[in-house]
């Protein structure tokens, strides 16, 4: 059985690439050598450190958010490829942090069938709340879920 002792001294190349690898999308060679100078405490204290919440998506006929909708906006099935786009453009740009890893684990947890929802607005606001508590508490999440509009 492995140690449960707190791992001590820096991590190393493998510890720092496995660990990366489970936590973000991919990690570069440069990410890597970095990681592998820090301590665990050092690494997981940057990977887990909170975000600020990301912009909502933009329509990109008309330049404009459609989490309030307008009705200068797009369809629904575009709005809903706009939010797809979105959501994977955060997930290529998430860098050293794991939020958006998890968000994408919650999301393939909590599944709501898109040709169902009829409001692409109820999609954006499930991400948010996915995103809210990927770092969080996931009983608040498993009762919060339940209300949610895209549920």
């Amino acid at each position: 059985m492995a140690s449960l002792d707190v791992f001590a001294g820096v991590l190393g190349k493998d510890k720092a690439s496995h660990l990366l690898n489970r936590l973000t999308f991919g990690a570069t060679r440069q990410e890597i050598d970095t990681f592998a100078l820090k301590s665990a405490t050092e690494a997981v204290t940057i990977l887990l450190a909170a975000q600020t919440a990301p912009l909502p998506p933009i329509d990109t006929k008309t330049s404009l958010t459609w989490v309030v909708p307008a009705s200068a906006n797009s369809g629904e099935g575009e709005l809903r490829d706009f939010f797809r786009s979105w959501f994977y453009g955060l997930m290529y740009n998430a860098g050293t942090n794991s939020t958006e890893k998890l968000t994408f684990f919650l999301h393939t947890h909590f599944t709501a069938i898109g040709s169902v929802i009829d409001k692409s607005t109820s999609l954006y606001y499930q991400n948010q709340l996915l995103r809210k508590y990927a770092l969080g508490n996931f009983k608040e999440l498993a009762l919060s879920i339940g209300l949610d509009n895209a549920m």
